[in-house]
């Protein structure tokens, strides 16, 4: 549905990813791919990198998104806008939302580097699976202080455990939490 953007350490558009017959604005390379949030997180060669999800629906394809660069960021359109149904902000499956869907594969998300950041998606995990939506182990070389940080996410039918974080021995951030 939408277009997935990637964005260097010096916030800088790098490249472009999303269906067939889409564009670049301004000439960066575009890549047409079935699942351009995928193809997005694996271009990236270097850490500290944003990829921004337009709005829209994707699919995993059955394939996971593994995150293996440190720094990375995933922010889908409703980043940092609270998605609790008491501050009336957010519907899940709404227009605005950038919606994963799992659709077979093992997780959604799956961590393998430190500092990380998802935020701002909802995410529908394989409904009769076993699957987790989110899933880190902890990458860092500090006891396994990855720094993952979970923002602002609608998390669904995740057949498991939903978001699965071990390791995580100084800090991690999950929000937001209900009071």
């Amino acid at each position: 549905d939408g277009q997935v953007w990637v964005f260097d350490a010096s916030h800088q558009l790098v490249a472009v990813f999303g269906p067939a017959g889409g564009a670049s604005p301004n000439g960066e390379p575009y890549t047409a791919s079935a699942n351009p949030i995928n193809a997005a997180v694996n271009s990236l060669m270097g850490p500290n990198h944003s990829v921004v999800v337009g709005a829209g629906d994707y699919s995993t394809g059955g394939v996971q998104i593994d995150i293996d660069q440190d720094g990375t960021r995933v922010l889908g359109n409703q980043f940092g806008i609270d998605p609790r149904s008491a501050a009336g902000l957010r519907t899940s499956g709404g227009v605005e939302e950038s919606t994963i869907f799992g659709s077979g594969a093992p997780q959604i998300f799956r961590i393998q580097a430190d500092d990380v950041e998802i935020n701002g998606f909802d995410l529908i995990g394989t409904t009769g699976g076993s699957a987790d939506v989110i899933t880190s182990d902890g990458h860092g070389g500090n006891g396994g202080d990855s720094g993952a940080q979970i923002r602002y996410n609608f998390v669904s039918q995740g057949s498991d455990d939903g978001i699965r974080l071990h390791n995580h021995t100084v800090y991690l951030v999950v929000e937001p939490r209900e009071a």
